[in-house]
């Protein structure tokens, strides 16, 4: 979830200094600052504009550090802190080095079909080991798609709790109620996922007694009725 915010804010932020360049005013006043530094006074007698709204966009350039401001005594002076293009290609390269989108996120982005094992551990998924059992199912499960459309997620089940899955609400109700009625007996858990149709397809490991076993698969189908 850090990981999830962390992006979010990076891009939040890039698209901040990205906006800086989509105002004409901006990019004319840049385009007066490449010339030399100049004051405050003179931007806004090269355009005619107000000094309340020359010092807004000013403190934009400013904050992306695309310009530099020096005072000398009650004027501020402003010039271009280094080559514009630089600039442009340093923010590139900054965007380029961002980490990959969630899973979550490529999942929700996607309309293929998606098999997704849910572990049961809320805290550390080593404390839940995924039992082989699971891993054999799933190996089943793929087998059965040819057309190489199905991909694969792991997902603890505190991110499904969460809501921090591409998981329909629906099935995330179920496993809720699962998760309360039979707690981590029914875990791990593998679901089918498609934008038309989510599926529950085996839940438990081998540490699930049959008798709760068989009374979570009658719940499921209790719940998708």
């Amino acid at each position: 979830m850090t990981e999830q915010i962390d992006l979010e804010k990076a891009l939040i932020e890039h698209t901040d200094r990205f906006r800086a360049l989509t105002d004409p005013l901006r990019l004319k006043i840049l385009l007066l600052l490449r010339d030399g530094e100049k004051c405050v006074c003179e931007i806004v007698d090269a355009f005619g504009e107000s000094q309340s709204k020359i010092s807004y966009h000013l403190k934009q350039l400013l904050d992306v550090g695309l310009i530099e401001r020096r005072s000398h005594g009650t004027w501020a002076y402003y010039s271009l802190a280094g080559d514009i293009s630089q600039w442009a290609e340093e923010e590139c390269r900054r965007f380029q080095n961002l980490p990959a989108l969630p899973e979550t996120w490529q999942l929700n982005a996607s309309s293929s079909k998606c098999i997704v094992l849910v572990t049961g551990s809320c805290l550390d998924p080593s404390l839940l080991p995924i039992e082989q059992e699971t891993r054999q199912h799933l190996e089943q499960v793929l087998s059965q798609y040819a057309d190489n459309e199905m991909s694969f997620l792991e997902t603890p089940l505190a991110d499904v709790l969460e809501g921090n899955t591409a998981i329909p609400t629906g099935s995330v109700n179920k496993i809720t109620q699962l998760h309360k009625t039979y707690g981590f007996y029914a875990f791990p858990m593998l679901i089918f996922v498609h934008p038309t149709e989510t599926r529950i397809l085996t839940i438990g490991g081998m540490m699930t007694p049959d008798r709760i076993r068989d009374a979570i698969a009658k719940a499921i189908y209790e719940l998708d009725e």
